[in-house]
Formats: C-alpha cells, sequence, structure tokens
C-alpha cells in the first residue's frame, strides 16, 4: 500500500492548522502574516505532492499539479528571506522599494519558466509515484542558485542579529529558527535536488515534509515566547525579565505568581520552587504578608522600605522594598500586586565603611575623638540611671615629640600604635578607648570606680614593662595617667570629668620631670 499520497495529506492538514494558529496568534502583525503566506507555500506544496505521489494518476494531471505547487516550491525562499529581513528589523532596507524587486522578480520569472516546461521536462513513474526531471539548462542551476543564495542570506542575517542583540527573547527566537531553517535546507536539498541530480529516485522527494521542522520551530518560538514581534505585551515581559532590580508579581492572596530572572539569581530558587508559594519565604518580618496585603487592599503604595531579604541559603540580604496594587479598573478590585525589591548590599557596605571611617580613627584603629566622646556622653547617661559609677583615665604617651624628633614621626605613630594594642590586650571589651589627638587618649571604663582605679594602673604599667621588654627599643614607652570618677549621687558634667582628668594627668607627668 502507497502510504505517500495520505503523509503529504496529512502534511497539508498540519500546514494549514499552522496557517490558521498564526494569523489566529496576532493577524495584525507583518512578521506573523508574512509567515503565514511563507505555510502556505508549503501547503501549495503538500498539496500538489498528494496527486505527485499517486502511481495511478496521468502524466498530464502530474504535470499540472507539479505547475500548482511550484508556487510553494519557488516562491519559500524569497518569503523567507523577507521574513528574515523583517525578524533582524532592517527597517532600511525593508523601505526601500528595489529591494521587493529584487525579492520577488527572480521567483516570478522561475514559475513562468516551469509552467512552460523549462524546470521540469519530464516525469518519471516509480512505485510510490512520480518523480520529476530537471531538465539541463541554465534555468535549472538558476533555480538552485536562486532558492540556496536566499535561504543561507536570511539564515545569516538571523543568526547575526542573534549574537547582536542583547534581549534574551530574541536571542533565543533567533537560536530556534537557525536551527529549525538549517536543518529543514539540508534534508530538503537532499531529497529533492542531490539525489534526482545523481539519477537516485528510490527516495521520493520530501521536501515538503521536512519543511515541518521549520514550521514548527518557528511556531514553537510563537507559542513559547508569545508574539514574534514586540508588541506591547511582550515588550513589557522583556523589560521585566531584563530588569537589574528584582520584580515579584503576587496573586491576591499574597502568594507568588511570577518573578524575573533577578528575583532568581538574588533568592537561589528555581522559579517552580517559588510559584504558588506566599510572599514571606523571602521575609522574616512579623505579619509582613498581612501588612501588604491590607496596605494593597487600601491601594496604597509602598515606597522604599528597608527590610531583609531572606535567600534560599538562609542569608539576609539588604533591600529596599516597593510595592503597589495591581487593580481591575471594571470590577474596581485588587487583582494582585507587584512588588519591587533593590539590592542594597554594596550601598550598606558602603555605608558601613563610611561610618566606620567617621568613628574610627584612621591612625590606631580606636574610637576618635567625635564618637568617643559621644560614647561617654552616653555611659553618663546610662550611670546616671543605673546609678552605678563611671571611671574616667585621661592618658598621655610620654615622650612622644622627642622620638619623632630622633626618629621620624614614623616611629612615633608605631608607638602610638603599640600603645592602643596595649590598652585593648589589658582592658575589658566592654571598656571604650578613644583618641583624644595626638598622644593623648581617653579611656572609659563602665561600672568601675576610683577604687579600681590602682589596679586598673597595676595592670597598664604591668603590661607596659613586658612591652617595652618586647620591643627591645633604645627607649621606653610610657604614660602619664589622670583619672576622675562620675558619681550619680553627686553627678558632674562631661566636660567636668575631662577636666579633672586632664588636670591630674598633667599633675603626674610634673611630677615625673
Amino acid at each position: 500500500m502507497n502510504i505517500l499520497p495520505f503523509l503529504h495529506f496529512f502534511v497539508f492538514l498540519v500546514y494549514s492548522c499552522l496557517l490558521v494558529f498564526l494569523l489566529w496568534k496576532d493577524p495584525k502583525s507583518l512578521l506573523n502574516r508574512v509567515c503565514a503566506v511563507l505555510i502556505a507555500c508549503f501547503i501549495l506544496w503538500s498539496f500538489g505532492s498528494i496527486f505527485i505521489c499517486n502511481p495511478r494518476a496521468s502524466k498530464d494531471t502530474v504535470r499540472l499539479f507539479t505547475n500548482i505547487d511550484s508556487l510553494g516550491w519557488i516562491s519559500f525562499a524569497s518569503l523567507f528571506l523577507w521574513f528574515a529581513l523583517i525578524f533582524a528589523e532592517k527597517k532600511k532596507i525593508l523601505k526601500t522599494r528595489i529591494i521587493y524587486l529584487f525579492i520577488f522578480i527572480l521567483p516570478l520569472l522561475l514559475i513562468y519558466k516551469q509552467w512552460i516546461g523549462v524546470l521540469t521536462v519530464d516525469y518519471i513513474k516509480q512505485p510510490w509515484g512520480w518523480e520529476s526531471v530537471w531538465s539541463d539548462s541554465i534555468w535549472t542551476y538558476l533555480f538552485f542558485l536562486y532558492y540556496l543564495s536566499f535561504v543561507v542570506i536570511g539564515l545569516y542575517l538571523i543568526l547575526n542579529f542573534g549574537r547582536k542583540t542583547e534581549e534574551p527573547i530574541k536571542k533565543r527566537q533567533a537560536k530556534i529558527i537557525f536551527v529549525a531553517t538549517l536543518v529543514t535546507l539540508v534534508l530538503s536539498t537532499l531529497t529533492d535536488v542531490i539525489l534526482p541530480e545523481f539519477n537516485i529516485y528510490t527516495l521520493p522527494s520530501l521536501g515538503n515534509v521536512t519543511a515541518l521542522i521549520w514550521a514548527f520551530g518557528i511556531v514553537y518560538v510563537i507559542a513559547r515566547y508569545k508574539l514574534m514581534v514586540i508588541t506591547p505585551v511582550a515588550a513589557a515581559e522583556n523589560i521585566i525579565s531584563t530588569m537589574a532590580d528584582s520584580l515579584i508579581l503576587l496573586d491576591r492572596q499574597g502568594n507568588i505568581a511570577s518573578v524575573n530572572k533577578a528575583v532568581l539569581d538574588l533568592s537561589g530558587y528555581g522559579k517552580d520552587e517559588l510559584t504558588g508559594k506566599s510572599v514571606e519565604i523571602f521575609f522574616r518580618e512579623k505579619d509582613f504578608k498581612s501588612t501588604l496585603l491590607d496596605k494593597a487592599t487600601k491601594k496604597e503604595v509602598i515606597r522604599n522600605y528597608e527590610l531583609n531579604f531572606k535567600a534560599k541559603t538562609g542569608d539576609n540580604i539588604p533591600v529596599i522594598f516597593s510595592s503597589s496594587t495591581i487593580a481591575d479598573k471594571a470590577r474596581g478590585g485588587m487583582v494582585g500586586i507587584v512588588c519591587i525589591i533593590k539590592d542594597i548590599t554594596e550601598r550598606k557596605q558602603l555605608e558601613e565603611k563610611l561610618e566606620k571611617i567617621a568613628r574610627i580613627d584612621s591612625l590606631t584603629g580606636c574610637y576618635n575623638r567625635r564618637y568617643g566622646l559621644e560614647l561617654l556622653d552616653r555611659q553618663i547617661k546610662l550611670s546616671h540611671r543605673s546609678k552605678s559609677p563611671l571611671l574616667l583615665a585621661f592618658l598621655d604617651v610620654d615622650r612622644i615629640k622627642s622620638i619623632n624628633d630622633t626618629f621620624g614621626h614614623g616611629e612615633g605613630d608605631q608607638v602610638l600604635k603599640e600603645a592602643v594594642n596595649l590598652f585593648k590586650s589589658t582592658l575589658r571589651e566592654v571598656d571604650i578607648i578613644c583618641r583624644m589627638g595626638g598622644d593623648e587618649f581617653l579611656l572609659i571604663f563602665p561600672d568601675n570606680s576610683l577604687k579600681d582605679a590602682s589596679q586598673i594602673k597595676e595592670r597598664l604599667n604591668k603590661n607596659l614593662i613586658e612591652l617595652n621588654q618586647t620591643l627591645k627599643k633604645s627607649y621606653k614607652i610610657e604614660f602619664s595617667i589622670g583619672l576622675s570618677e562620675y558619681d550619680p549621687d553627686k553627678p558632674l558634667s562631661m566636660d567636668e570629668l575631662i577636666r579633672i582628668a586632664d588636670q591630674k594627668m598633667y599633675e603626674e607627668k610634673r611630677r615625673k620631670k
């Protein structure tokens, strides 16, 4: 039983369905209309093949239907080139009228030559039907050159466009169309041109059947990636997919309906892991979902709200959160929420760095004067509230000017660093060290009083002796220390406490001299 007529009839029906689908998808799109005409070529080609593959058909019938389906197998190359020019957005070329003469004059001339018997000159009856015999004229080779060159040019345009475009959707479209067309070109040329040229007729011409690969490829692109041209809907989706900021679409219950790639990159989740999940998968804040839904119901907009975003790994990422309601104007109700999340990790790191710079003395690494005085003010207020004492020490590194003059300022700076390292290793974690300027330091001891002063000085002096032995310098690092105490029952101001400690420090320095 010869199944080829049934095969071509089936292919004819498939192409017809694809044509209807294309026009239903977007009848106003020029690209879709050109695709539809291209598939119409394959419809004609398949329709004629139904009769050509029937061994019972007469030679005259075969000649008639070969001429009919030549409208398809001659025209498809020019239509594909037109399609490629539109897809590759060659607007300047498409505005040039002469390009249409170039695209359509040659196939029309070739169709005419086919109808007067110049291209196919005879038909050989085979067990599976009739095989066309190509003429040995220049027109036959011109046809081969025409369809190969037009398709190859179209392939180049699509490949080059796919490489240059920065839009992911268009890149995927170009890749699929290129591969499907290339496979079709190779297989169709093999069965319809190469084998007949070598007088091999055991395999029938199946160009219209292999072209299904191309047709399904282009329809898959339309179905999978929406419209071939960028309509407002497709443009919006493309913008969302390439947004640097993370975008989450929620339904009216506060569950995730869709996310863009930036969300997946930020969170570490896959899209399937998020769809349908509560938005609280990302946020630890108490009652976040109910608060968000309440504001959305009231059509309130949330702008630039700072909070932590929870990644799949459990890491907290600082973000700025904004949201607005998606409303159904016809019904006057909420249909969803759009949330935009901006990762501010770098900004936070910069803020922390700037804050550290504002608080920390660049040379020694302890607190600077401004922040040290701010901390002292807080400790005084805390001591007053808790009725606990506070010990203050004003400390000067002795003979630092002499060290600078003799050994250079680099050596003097090193002495100050060693002094701060000594303080950090000797004092408690709750104690506060700040550099007041030059060689003067302020040490703050919460919950300590003058009764603890001798013990603190003893620890400092002991560690200072060990430090000097370790350094083995030609000089010794020495301190002069003055102390004052904040008593909640007899409160003094911050300036008064510093003045007392500073005065006692200078008294000790004079005694040494």
